[in-house]
């Protein structure tokens, strides 16, 4: 199997909108693919150089589905985009190379990596790929937003079939900021404690992540509007901070919490995005809200805006640069 010398395959991150811990249970949930992208290229190969373990067991696994072969080449994986500062940004860089790593094998297999089809077993091999190069079993919902792009609402599976996926158009005038909290999370430690407070306590549980999957089901079944999304995102969040505590991990943060008060004095909530524990915050406003004003008062409980904007396209393969950035 070969792959032309010059193309390079690239994979958006994402921000989870709504679904946080409830779309790892079978709830569904909303991402929104960003314009922060892992870049796939070859890289020259010498005795010193061996390839991305990510990105070599992504393609021997998408190889193995394919039955197809793999040639010499070494790929190399750049998500510095990801990162800020030399802090990662919580944005699923991990997610992204495992998609574009993916469709870089289904492409040189001669299948179109922008059919929808072909996109769905593409999700489907990295997803699985993404969680055994883990140990996890997360729910896909990061792949997803790195494989569609867009807004990408993703819907639990029946009797073990593959999940949904649709996309969603946002309110015209609703504004999402996205905020760095200042400091990194452990989603793993995160994860284990909500999955042992799961095991524990039954009804509790259960309780949360029902209440978390209504506010979901409330912006995706009906068309809400920008203040409908707000209130969304604020209940959301409370929610995530009830499930922090009955577990006894700070999903929401002290920096998250006055993060949200700035938030609501100015017209609109926040949320975190993802597991929480730091990393990003979404922040939810109605056009004419205090955009501004939040922006102002931010820094004053550590936050940082990231400007970031929905990525329509998802994996796609573009040319490659040669030296010094130019096309070949």
């Amino acid at each position: 199997m070969t792959q032309r010398s010059f193309t390079e395959f690239r994979a958006p991150g994402k921000l989870v909108l709504l679904g946080e811990y409830a779309v790892a249970f079978g709830y569904p949930g909303v991402v929104m693919a960003v314009d922060r992208h892992v870049t796939l290229s070859r890289a020259e190969a010498s005795p010193e150089t061996a390839g991305d373990d990510l990105v070599s067991f992504a393609r021997r696994e998408a190889a193995a589905q394919l039955g197809v072969s793999l040639d010499a080449s070494i790929w190399r994986a750049d998500s510095s985009s990801f990162s800020q500062a030399g802090i990662k940004l919580g944005l699923g860089s991990s997610a992204a190379v495992t998609a574009a790593s993916v469709a870089s094998v289904f492409s040189a297999s001669g299948l179109d990596i922008s059919n929808e089809i072909i996109r769905r077993k593409i999700w489907q091999v990295a997803h699985e790929a993404h969680n055994r190069f883990q140990g996890s079993s997360g729910s896909g919902i990061d792949v997803a937003a790195a494989v569609f792009g867009g807004i990408v609402c993703m819907e639990p599976s029946v009797a073990n079939e593959a999940p949904a996926f649709f996309n969603l158009s946002l309110p015209p005038d609703l504004i999402i900021l996205a905020a760095w909290t200042g400091g990194s999370a452990s989603t793993p430690e995160l994860l284990r404690a909500v999955q042992t407070f799961k095991k524990n306590s039954g009804e509790a549980f259960d309780r949360i992540v029902a209440a978390m999957a209504a506010e979901v089901e409330g912006v995706t079944k009906d068309k809400a509007d920008a203040a409908r999304w707000r209130l969304a995102a604020r209940r959301y969040g409370e929610w995530m901070r009830d499930l922090g505590r009955a577990a006894g991990v700070d999903i929401v943060t002290p920096v998250m919490t006055r993060i949200s008060e700035i938030a609501e004095s100015c017209g609109g909530s926040a949320k975190p995005s993802g597991a929480g524990g730091g990393d990003m915050m979404l922040a939810f406003f109605p056009a004419g809200a205090g955009v501004q004003a939040f922006k102002r008062e931010l820094p004053k409980a550590g936050g940082t805006i990231i400007g970031l904007d929905s990525d329509p396209i998802g994996v796609h393969s573009v040319p490659a640069r040669g030296p010094g950035g130019q096309l070949p």
